[in-house]
Formats: C-alpha cells, structure tokens, sequence
C-alpha cells in the first residue's frame, strides 16, 4: 500500500455487499457502508444481528462469503499483513495475561506487532490511558476498569489508523465507564473508531453516526438525530377509569395497524394505566385516542405524550424485521 495521507473526511473503511454464510445459515447479507476519517461509529444490534460477525470481518479473524472490505485502500482478503498493521483490536474480553506487569504486557504485544522502539511506543500509550502509575504492576491485581485501560493501550500500539472496539465499557462501574467514554473521545482526534454496544446510552454519550442491524442486514445507517428524524415513533402513557383490561385491546383493535398497547396493568380500584406506542406519526393523534376512549364512555385520568426516543426506534426497526 502506497503511503497516502488520511486527511479528516477521507474514506478510511470501505465494506460493499458484503455476505457471510455458515453452510446454510446467512449471518450478514449485503452489508455495505464507508467510514471516514475522524468518525466514531456504534454498531447497535440484539444478539444474533450479525454486527460482531462484521466487525470480526474488520478485524482479520474470520473470512468472509462474498462481497468487498478495504481498510486505508488496503484489501483485507489479498492483503491481510498490510491492513492489520492498521487495526487495533480490543475485544469484549481484553486478551491479558495476568501474570505480567502492565509493562511486560505491553512490551510482549510490541514484540507480536514487530514495534522495534517498543519503549517510546509504550510511554505514549501510558500517557494516552493514564497508565504510567501502574507500569510495574501486575495485571491480576488492577481493577476493571484499568484492566480495560491495559486492553485498550495494547491496541494503540503502533498507532494503528482504526481502533476496533467490541463493548469497551462492559462490566465497569459508572465512574469508570465515563473515564473509558472520555478516552474513545479523546482519541478520535487521531483515529477513526468503530465500537460495538447493547447500550444505548453508550451509542448517544460518544458516537457520531449509528448503524442498526437486525437479521444480518442493515436497518439505520446515520446519525442520531436524522434517524429519529427519518423513523417517526410517539408514545402515550394513559390512565383510565375502567373495570376490564380486555376492553382497553377491543377499542383500540382497529385504530391502526402500527399501534401497539404496552403495560397494561390495575393502578387502583377500576383504574387502569397503559402505553401506546404508534411506530409512524399520525394526524392529530392526541385528539383521536381521547376521542375513541370517550365514545367508548371511558374517562380520561392521565393522558401524557413522550416524544420520540432512540430506544423506541431501536425497538421499532428491530420488531420490523421480524
């Protein structure tokens, strides 16, 4: 690979229809997308969604079916030695071993990377995760949270351009989870991060842009804000003077196909409370829910709107798919 300066905005990962078949089993069908220079990217997903199989396609540790994966121009399947160099992997479970002191630890990962000036490699990264203060400890004896800040300088050696990153902050307290989303912060002023999340609020603390995936495909490839935008979704929480639960369903079973009633449970004495989730927006919908309940000689004790949230969206696009 030529060397050529990665300016911010340039396309630093490419991944076009890209497949991936266990005999008979698709996990990942016609995945494509492009990464820039600079972004921090959040693969969110439920388990199964294929997002890990991607990113351990990004990684080098599996193969792929069909389709195209370049990394800084560099095609991974014909030339895996060249785009490693530019990679730096933490998985979920960082690869430690804890009968070596921090140093040794990264002195031995420099040796796999081939960083000859391991000593200059391994001050930088002491400064990046605040590790100079524990250098001679042993591994075994850190807390979560710097074991993970052990995880994460191992794949900053050698300055790769990528840091791949599988739920960077699983486990750790609050305190430490902050810490480790300021870091992610920080070094995407000089590298381009993709991380894998079940937590929402992980995505929304640091991400840049959101990719969805559900059955092996993706459902939303953007930002936060312009896939609220893009997958309108509102939510009514009520409470009703009424004696029935099954009533609530029959007046609301022809309202619209894209309603959905949730949590509907006795708060008092013939007092009920429910949510009602509408996946698509729709024309004075407060006025019409209140109106089908009053026909139905239902009083209204509560009627509450909350506006459209990722969770929500995540749900929606997820149960689409199924």
């Amino acid at each position: 690979m030529r060397g050529i300066s990665k300016g911010l905005g340039d396309v630093i990962i490419s991944v076009e229809k890209l497949c991936k078949n266990y005999n008979n089993f698709c996990a990942v069908k016609d995945v494509s997308f492009k990464v820039r220079a600079g972004d921090i990217i959040g693969f969110l997903g439920p388990n199964g969604a294929g997002k890990t199989t991607v990113m351990n396609i990004l990684t080098g540790c599996i193969s792929y079916s069909g389709g195209s994966v370049k990394i800084l121009g560099c095609d991974i399947f014909n030339e895996p030695l060249k785009f490693k160099k530019s990679i730096g992997y933490l998985p979920e479970n960082p690869p430690l071993y804890y009968n070596m002191t921090v140093f040794e630890y990264l002195k031995f990962v420099c040796g796999l990377k081939g960083i000859k000036k391991y000593k200059e490699e391994i001050d930088k990264v002491f400064v990046l995760c605040n590790l100079a203060d524990n250098q001679k400890r042993l591994i075994s004896s850190l807390s979560k949270g710097y074991k993970q800040r052990v995880g994460l300088a191992q794949a900053l050696l050698g300055s790769p351009k990528v840091l791949i990153l599988d739920e960077p902050t699983s486990g750790l307290d609050p305190a430490q989870i902050v810490q480790v989303r300021n870091l992610i912060k920080a070094l995407s002023k000089s590298h381009t991060v993709i991380l894998s999340t079940h937590i929402l609020s992980e995505i929304q603390a640091i991400c840049s842009r959101i990719i969805i995936m559900s059955r092996g495909v993706i459902v939303a490839d953007d930002t936060e804000k312009n896939i609220l935008k893009s997958n309108k979704a509102e939510v009514y929480f009520l409470r009703v003077y009424c004696s029935d639960k099954d009533t609530i369903f029959k007046i609301f079973r022809g309202f619209s196909d894209d309603l959905v009633i949730e949590d509907v449970e006795f708060v008092a004495q013939n007092v009920i409370e429910f949510k009602i989730v509408l996946r698509y927006e729709f024309d004075d919908v407060d006025f019409k829910i209140s109106n089908v309940l009053m026909q139905n000689r239902i009083p209204i004790l509560k009627f509450l709107s909350s506006g459209n949230t990722l969770e929500q969206v995540f749900i929606n696009l997820i149960e689409n798919r199924h």
